[in-house]
């Protein structure tokens, strides 16, 4: 008996089907359920972590008396995301990203809440405080590269910029709000119950991903080959990718290194700054700081809203010269006011570096080495940001709070006129590889 055929469906409802897609395709990724979900649980989170700054650190203060105490726990804080970054990138490579984040902010949530409930019990002293905080950013090592990675895996190549735009902007959300937040809830409730409340965002946050669908899957043979090697043989991969196998992301690289050598020490340059230049002390770095990320979550949306095509590396060149231009501009104001405009504009271009540096490594790293591209790429720049804080400590002691930043001024504008020489800075994406 001859079997049936399906239906074919009339020109007009592949017409409307196609028009579906296409509108898809148009319509703002926050209107997108999936995305949205994903997008609002990192918002909760951050602006957690924005809590987490001030209220662990005032906790620590309480509990210890002590700055140098405050200052190991800052230390345990960062330690793990150089040491095991790599590592973190040969794990996603091989399991569910989706999983990874949702168990990792279930463990963070019992991390944190697990740190007020033995100060209530009696149970806790600095040692425990201590491995608290280490397994806490251990944990927290795998959640970024993992968040950052399966965002290929969640929206088409062409709105990559749009969407690593919106999620710089949760970042930022909780930099200008969770610090504010924490110091009004810090006398009112306590630092230890502010804890709680940031452990609770991270539950939230699993919460909002559990709706997510990522299809990260790699092909057969790619599985096959990736599970035969070490986790030593993983890393040397990624690392192979990053230095030898690809110019654009070994070139980005270079400009993230400076871009980390010159930008990171910037709050001690604005805090020398305030003091000797403006000569209105904290207040006046507080307010540049808050210009600074009001300038960057402007930016975020804004990338994100622009439908225009961007040229990763033209952008990024155009940021670091318009960068290296403020800091230079600043050892000529002595007006606050023109000083916040300035850190705005400082805001607006390390988020467009930001944006572009992910966007760049997303187009141009295969999708099954995504995870260990990612973390060779942030654990090597990473360096050069204690490398730029010495070196800005010196030159401000030595030549003074001017001089320093037109030092590193003119560095940023010099690798940023090297950016739009080099042919593979300047051009557009290539395919990625399978």
């Amino acid at each position: 008996m001859a079997m049936a055929k399906a239906p074919l469906l009339d020109q007009p409802a592949l017409a409307r089907r196609r028009q579906t897609i296409e509108d898809g395709k148009k319509r703002p990724l926050l209107l997108n359920p999936p995305f949205f979900s994903l997008w609002l649980g990192q918002v909760i989170s951050q602006i957690g972590d924005g809590l987490n700054r001030v209220a662990l650190l005032w906790f620590v203060y309480e509990l210890t008396g002590s700055a140098a105490k405050m200052a190991m726990i800052g230390i345990l804080q960062t330690l793990p995301a150089i040491a095991l970054g790599m590592v973190a990138g040969a794990y996603l490579d091989r399991h569910s990203r989706k999983k990874t984040m949702i168990v990792t902010d279930i463990v963070r949530f019992v991390l944190m809440m697990g740190i007020p409930s033995l100060y209530y019990v009696g149970w806790l002293n600095f040692p425990t405080l201590c491995l608290s905080v280490f397994l806490f950013s251990c944990v927290s090592t795998v959640f970024g590269p993992a968040l950052i990675t399966s965002i290929p895996f969640l929206v088409e190549k062409e709105r990559l910029r749009e969407a690593n735009s919106l999620i710089q902007s949760t970042t930022y959300t909780g930099v200008l709000m969770g610090p504010a937040i924490s110091g009004v809830l810090i006398p009112i409730l306590g630092a230890q119950n502010v804890l709680y409340i940031d452990g609770l965002t991270f539950l939230i946050s699993a919460l909002c991903i559990l709706p997510l669908k990522i299809q990260d899957r790699i092909p057969k043979e790619a599985r096959e080959r990736d599970s035969s090697q070490s986790v030593f043989e993983d890393i040397k991969e990624g690392a192979r990718f990053v230095f030898f196998d690809n110019r654009v992301v070994l070139g980005v690289m270079a400009v993230a290194l400076v871009y980390n050598f010159s930008l990171n020490p910037l709050p001690l340059m604005f805090s020398v700054f305030s003091e000797r230049i403006l000569q209105a002390g904290p207040k006046a770095m507080g307010l540049m700081m808050s210009g600074l990320g009001a300038g960057a979550l402007a930016t975020s949306l804004l990338l994100a809203n622009l439908r225009k095509n961007l040229k990763e590396g033209l952008a990024m060149g155009l940021a670091l010269g318009i960068a290296g231009l403020v800091l230079i501009s600043l050892t000529h104001l002595h007006s606050l006011s023109l000083a916040l405009v300035l850190s705005m504009m400082m805001g607006s271009c390390t988020t467009t570096m930001n944006v572009m540096f992910v966007t760049t490594l997303q187009t141009q790293a295969p999708m099954r080495l995504l995870g260990r591209v990612f973390t060779t790429f942030s654990t090597t720049t990473q360096a050069a940001t204690p490398i730029g804080m010495l070196t800005a400590g010196y030159l401000l002691d030595a030549i003074g709070v001017g001089k320093t930043l037109s030092v590193f001024g003119l560095i940023l504008l010099l690798v940023s006129l090297s950016v739009f020489a080099l042919k593979p800075m300047r051009a557009g994406r290539t395919p990625r590889a399978a």
